[in-house]
């Protein structure tokens, strides 16, 4: 597909909406904590609501395939919270240097994708397009190889990209491309997030933030090839040392390589279920170790290896840092992040 500057505006709309919409959320969630986790937990009551999506057959009736229905009761559920949290909406207290290089980053990582959109792009995406557009057509969920209940795939990423295609302006291009981001927002903010819990100064995270997110971009434009290498033939992966779509590097920062797909937001969202492991445990608090837990089954849900991944590092996690003892285990968790998805199944992503 062509680049075409108008897919690009649409979706550039669309992530401003949604990114509003976490902001109202995480807002009226945690309006004292720091605008990085307000955005984190109006990041999640996003994935939430996408999670809610999957109990349509249990229900027998779609959500997603009534937006006319869905979509004013949302919009007045974030007005009345925007009310209700009016005076602590304002943002205050950002620190640019972390928002610049975040938003750098990020949009290096996703400039193949600006770039030249992935819908109808082929391979493994035709399969996910296909069952974002069966759950925004209003199917109670994504049929073919994987139908019956339970369904035997995890689906949540399709969930999330079916409400995008249905109450935001755009076609298929402008959904995954707001889906990218998305999954960009996620495992730059979740980094940046837990390095700072950890006691890792503003340089110190904002570094662990840019080599998440631009080690992918980077990569990408050591190609030094004329056009965006969004993915390659099997026969010239010799030739990149891999392949950004059929066999993508096992680190996280290749998971923000477009097209994004389900295994990569599950990956981005371990950081966010150790940031809030690392803080509930430290704090006691377990209202915190239990959003850890449904961030946790949220991975699950896009990439059963990833949610495993973030759930083993969690326990580990949690049991040095209650018991006060001083051990370095956040490496373990990008190791284990990294052969997480050497576990992943070849074949439909």
């Amino acid at each position: 597909m062509p680049w075409r500057v108008e897919n690009d505006i649409t979706a550039a709309l669309d992530a401003a909406l949604l990114l509003a919409a976490m902001w109202i959320a995480g807002t009226a969630i945690a309006r004292r904590a720091s605008p990085g986790q307000r955005l984190a937990a109006g990041l999640l009551a996003v994935l939430g609501l996408a999670w809610l999506a999957m109990l349509q057959p249990l229900a027998g009736a779609s959500a997603i395939g009534r937006p006319l229905v869905a979509g004013p009761l949302l919009l007045a559920g974030l007005a009345a919270l925007a009310w209700w949290r009016r005076r602590d909406l304002p943002p205050r207290g950002i620190d640019p240097l972390p928002l610049a290089v975040g938003v750098g980053a990020g949009l290096v990582a996703a400039l193949p994708e600006i770039v030249q959109p992935v819908a109808n792009y082929g391979g493994d995406m035709l399969w996910h397009e296909g069952w974002i557009r069966q759950l925004a057509d209003g199917q109670s969920e994504p049929t073919g190889v994987y139908a019956g209940v339970p369904n035997g795939y995890p689906w949540l990423y399709h969930a999330l990209g079916g409400w995008v295609f249905e109450l935001l302006p755009g076609g298929m291009a402008a959904t995954l491309l707001v889906v990218e981001l998305t999954l960009v927002l996620t495992l730059g903010l979740g980094v940046w997030l837990l390095a700072r819990e950890l006691g890792i100064g503003r340089a110190g995270s904002t570094w662990s933030m840019l080599l998440a997110l631009a080690g992918g971009g980077f990569g990408w434009l050591e190609t030094l090839t004329p056009e965006p290498v969004v993915g390659v033939h099997p026969e010239t992966i010799d030739r990149y040392h891999g392949d950004f779509l059929l066999a993508p590097a096992s680190i996280p920062s290749l998971s923000a390589v477009p097209p994004a797909l389900p295994r990569d937001l599950g990956l981005a969202l371990i950081p966010l279920a150790l940031w809030l492991v690392v803080g509930g445990a430290r704090s006691a608090d377990n209202r915190l170790l239990a959003a850890a837990g449904a961030t946790a089954g949220l991975a699950v849900l896009c990439s059963p290896p990833a949610g495993i991944v973030a759930a083993v590092v969690a326990v580990a996690l949690g049991v040095v840092l209650r018991s006060g003892r001083t051990a370095i285990v956040p490496p373990v968790a990008a190791d284990c992040s990294a052969a997480s998805v050497k576990l992943q199944i070849r074949g439909k992503s």
